[in-house]
């Protein structure tokens, strides 16, 4: 509403100057500067905001749970590593598991169709 008053009362001034033009231009974004935060504010207030479903709540715990056991899961897999496999042999112990995942992996991908 300010701001169409304002444009109201630039348009039937006597003075129609430039500088009156520039002078109601400002003025007119430093209303405009006042009036957005408010209109936005109001806006969000009247948005309906359900906040986090039960769904969703349930998938943010499910996810924090899996990076726990995550966090968990390799050090204690570090350790055992540590203890169980002598140092010398470590590398070509690994290397020897990592067979057979790679050609699963080369498998599932050598079937996989392109469409």
């Amino acid at each position: 509403k300010l701001l169409a008053q304002l444009a109201a009362t630039s348009n039937h001034s006597p003075a129609s100057s430039p500088a009156a033009a520039a002078a109601a231009a400002a003025a007119a974004g430093q209303a405009r500067l006042q009036i957005e935060p408010t209109a936005a504010a109001a806006a969000a207030a009247a948005a309906p905001n359900p906040g986090l479903s039960i769904a969703g709540a349930i998938q943010l715990v499910a996810f924090c749970v899996f990076e726990v056991l995550i966090g968990m899961f390799w050090p204690s897999m570090m350790t055992l590593r540590a203890r169980y496999v002598p140092e010398e042999q470590r590398s070509t112990i690994i290397n020897i598991f990592r067979i057979p995942l790679n050609l699963f992996v080369c498998i599932i991908l050598w079937k996989v169709r392109t469409e």
